[in-house]
């Protein structure tokens, strides 16, 4: 369930986006002619590929993060599964939700550039 819910937002955010950014700013078009009609194809921004690749990233950690713990909980209900296997998944957990955490950190520009000067802050002298 949590796998489709995150396919659904990710659309919905990257179809968001494609509709804003023609709003904002129209791309040139790729017009094809096929049998006397004319038809328009748009083409996907540099901008759309870079949020593209992101939400990729994004999901395969989601994925190889959550699922051995699922499996795991699958198998602890027909037979006892030993507690080194549950706690190993647990951290593969968490190193997964780390690792999503700092990722949206590291790719937003203004929270970054927050950080920075706060931190830059507390290192000069008054």
């Amino acid at each position: 369930m949590p796998i489709i819910i995150n396919i659904i937002l990710n659309v919905f955010i990257f179809r968001l986006v494609r509709y804003s950014a023609r709003r904002v700013q129209p791309t040139l078009a790729a017009y094809t002619v096929t049998n006397g009609n004319i038809n328009q194809q748009q083409r996907i921004s540099g901008r759309e590929i870079a949020l593209l690749r992101q939400m990729i990233f994004m999901f395969t950690i989601f994925i190889a993060g959550w699922s051995p713990m699922f499996f795991v909980l699958a198998i602890k209900q027909i037979m006892h599964v030993n507690s080194m296997i549950y706690d190993s998944m647990v951290v593969l957990c968490e190193t997964s939700a780390l690792i999503l955490s700092l990722n949206l950190f590291v790719c937003n520009h203004e929270l970054k550039k927050y950080l920075f000067n706060k931190i830059r802050i507390c290192f000069v002298r008054q």
